[in-house]
């Protein structure tokens, strides 16, 4: 008990010390990266191009996004050794400079995890149709419906998510799930979906990460 005491204290101060260095590291690299946003503007105007509002205004924007910028180019995109503080000047330093590469960069990485997390829904809703869809054939004739009704609506969370995929690509890893969504309806009794209209929706989904496919109507 008496070690851990006398150990504590020191543990304490070696947190405070870490604490007060990283502090000084993103102080640091924050100002660097405003003063490469700072060059940046200047850097531009010396090749002869148009400012974009007025040079003063022009040279706060730039700070203050260069700022930014190097925090996270240093800390997200670079993953920069803390140890090494010449490194991680000059990155913050580069970072700032190049301020709107990093900006559009960190927002098309946003974008496309948003994406990844649709077409993870998009899956599992695409799974639970499946798993819906092959019990119809051992149901009653009074249940059929009611999960003709619940497939429908799983296409339906499917379709949703998937509209919210800009890039063909991403879509374009669905296929296979529903193509086979598309052949498991096909093959269930036509007397058992007669009225659900499954059948044209499973279509239309699959329509949605076809090459070329311009579908965007809603679902029936």
């Amino acid at each position: 008990m008496e070690g851990i005491i006398t150990v504590y204290p020191f543990l304490n101060i070696s947190y405070r010390v870490h604490r007060e260095i990283m502090m000084k590291n993103l102080i640091n690299i924050a100002i660097l990266g405003a003063i490469g946003g700072f060059i940046g503007v200047l850097f531009n105007l010396w090749l002869g191009n148009p400012s974009r509002f007025n040079i003063p205004l022009d040279l706060l924007v730039a700070s203050l996004l260069g700022a930014g910028a190097s925090l996270i180019f240093v800390f997200l995109i670079a993953n920069t050794d803390r140890s090494d503080t010449a490194r991680l000047l000059t990155l913050a330093l580069l970072g700032g400079f190049a301020w709107q590469p990093v900006w559009e960069g960190s927002l098309n990485a946003v974008n496309k995890s948003v994406e990844q997390n649709n077409v993870i829904q998009a899956e599992d809703a695409i799974k639970d149709a499946q798993k819906t869809a092959s019990k119809i054939p051992i149901a009653n004739t009074g249940k059929q419906s009611a999960l003709a009704k619940e497939v429908n609506t799983k296409i339906e969370q499917a379709y949703s998510s998937i509209q919210k995929i800009d890039s063909l690509e991403t879509r374009m890893e669905l296929k296979e799930a529903t193509d086979d969504l598309t052949e498991k309806i096909n093959g269930l009794p036509p007397e058992a979906i007669a009225d659900s209209k499954i059948q044209e929706n499973a279509q239309r989904l699959a329509q949605q990460v076809a090459p070329g496919s311009s579908d965007f109507s809603s679902l029936q």
